[in-house]
């Protein structure tokens, strides 16, 4: 920012202090660019934390090596945040600021993923129509990070929420428990649905960290796009739950929960997500009550024999895990 300006602060230091190095100068000025630091011996791409006294100015210079810019509220009369002042004449329903309204670009973008959302529903077939959405959703997820534009990841939850709504009514139960002979659902639709949503975590991850230092609009926050990794896994968590629960015979329930719930864990301690862990231990802890209300007594000898052995190895393997990096997962949790 302003490239060339000379600036004079005067007789400027670099104090030490318990391995935190602070420039201090004679006179003050803005946070220009990263020569301020430099000028005292430091090298800014090297730091891993750099901490600018300034709220704007440093933007243009700092945020193109900054993994995530955090805003510290200091305290004073003039406030980084306006949603932070005592308002007191704000007009009635207005006691919540929205940091950003609509504008004519969002409504375009709506309308535009609208058409292509209609456009897949009559020209794909019905049974491939989630499997159509779920690339959608993958697609506007990778628009939202590449362009920066949060309206995109509204978009791709709110296809999210589709998906599982019409993998539950057309491609589960209408193909199902509403016809007398059996299943006609494709158990590899689903399956490939899942993959999909769940291959658009690492685009999800890499929003959250950038939501951290974002504000985000009232929309923004009842949509859940803060946390748009935990909507990419339980959307096809739920999914193959509930389509192993429709498909599979009663002696292959028990055995493939178990085998989900495993994955599931694995995923949690590679990713260090609590609530994936969680939800794959709720999975386990599903298939020990089915076993010991339901398959103990009413699965066949082979389907009992299969299921107890499958299960047993599943959760020896949760227990090694568990037991080998111990001190890893007391912190997690």
């Amino acid at each position: 920012m302003m490239h060339g300006k000379l600036s004079n602060v005067g007789p400027t230091a670099r104090l030490s202090i318990g391995g935190t190095q602070i420039v201090v100068s004679t006179f003050k000025d803005q946070m220009l660019d990263r020569n301020l630091y430099r000028m005292a011996g430091i090298e800014p791409e090297r730091m891993k934390i750099l901490v600018n006294k300034s709220s704007v100015h440093f933007r243009a210079d700092f945020e193109p090596i900054a993994e995530a810019v955090l805003v510290a509220k200091a305290p004073g009369p003039l406030c980084a945040d306006p949603a932070d002042f005592p308002w007191t004449r704000l007009q009635p329903g207005k006691s919540e600021v929205n940091v950003r309204g609509w504008s004519a670009a969002d409504l375009i973008a709506y309308f535009g993923t609208g058409s292509i959302v209609a456009l897949l529903y009559f020209e794909v077939s019905s049974d491939w129509i989630v499997a159509a959405w779920a690339i959608l959703t993958l697609v506007l997820t990778a628009s939202a990070l590449i362009l920066d534009r949060s309206v995109f990841l509204q978009q791709a939850i709110l296809i999210v929420a589709a998906v599982v709504g019409r993998s539950f009514a057309h491609n589960i139960f209408a193909g199902s428990y509403f016809r007398s002979d059996g299943w006609h659902g494709r158990f590899s639709i689903l399956s490939i649905t899942a993959a999909i949503l769940l291959s658009a975590l690492p685009l999800a991850f890499r929003l959250h960290a950038r939501s951290k230092s974002r504000e985000v609009t009232v929309i923004g926050r009842s949509l859940g796009i803060q946390h748009p990794e935990q909507i990419f896994f339980f959307a096809p968590i739920l999914i193959v739950s509930l389509m192993i629960a429709v498909k599979m015979n009663a002696g292959m329930v028990t055995l493939s929960w178990g085998i989900e719930g495993s994955a599931v864990i694995v995923l949690g301690l590679l990713v260090t997500q609590r609530s994936y862990r969680l939800t794959g231990l709720f999975l386990l802890l599903v298939c020990v009550g089915k076993i010991v209300v339901h398959d103990a007594w009413l699965l066949g000898e082979r389907d009992r024999y299969t299921t107890f052995i499958v299960l047993g190895a599943a959760l020896t393997l949760v227990s090694t895990l568990y037991g080998r990096y111990r001190e890893t997962v007391r912190k997690l949790l």
